[in-house]
């Protein structure tokens, strides 16, 4: 056996240790291998009655892939499409039970701090508008504070006030204790 053959035959030996691809045609397929702890872990997520539904579906096709049951037949039992099946099995070949979850979305990071909230807040429930009005709109709030009138809407949302529903307007005293 030549060396370049020799290589080859330990490095392929290695992949099916890991056991996480194997080369089949042209595409990679992947390998769902279950400690007995990864399994319970998943039977206890399908048993709840509270779990999300999609995290219930991505248990099942875990289990069904570890028992080395053909993608398409998970797919059909599951009445879930090829791609999310494989794309699951994937997810837990490659990185466990721990994957089970969404993975975090990229998204805008926040622009106003909690300091800006609490500012809004106090505004809202402690100060009476400029123009003596009875009440804080969200186009007097957001030009007291430096804001849009969308980020005063959605704090107010956030946190339950309504300004406009109170008749007269009230200042709440927040008492301090010492």
């Amino acid at each position: 056996m030549t060396m370049a053959k020799q290589i080859s035959n330990a490095t392929q030996a290695a992949k099916n240790a890991q056991g996480t691809k194997k080369r089949t045609g042209r595409r990679p397929t992947y390998v769902v291998t279950l400690s007995n702890e990864d399994k319970e872990f998943l039977v206890s997520v399908i048993a709840k009655r509270n779990a999300p539904a999609a995290q219930v579906v991505r248990a099942k096709i875990a289990l069904l892939a570890n028992e080395h049951v053909r993608l398409q037949d998970i797919a059909d039992e599951l009445d879930v499409s090829n791609f999310t099946v494989s794309k699951w099995v994937r997810r837990f070949a490659l990185y466990g039970v721990r994957s089970l979850s969404d993975a975090p979305r990229s998204g805008v990071p926040r622009t106003h701090g909690d300091d800006k909230i609490a500012e809004i807040i106090k505004l809202t429930t402690t100060t009476t508008p400029p123009d003596s009005s009875t009440h804080w709109s969200t186009n007097t709030m957001a030009v007291a504070a430096g804001v849009s009138p969308s980020t005063v809407g959605r704090i107010w949302r956030t946190f339950g006030l309504k300004p406009h529903m109170v008749e007269t307007f009230m200042h709440i005293q927040v008492s301090r204790v010492h």
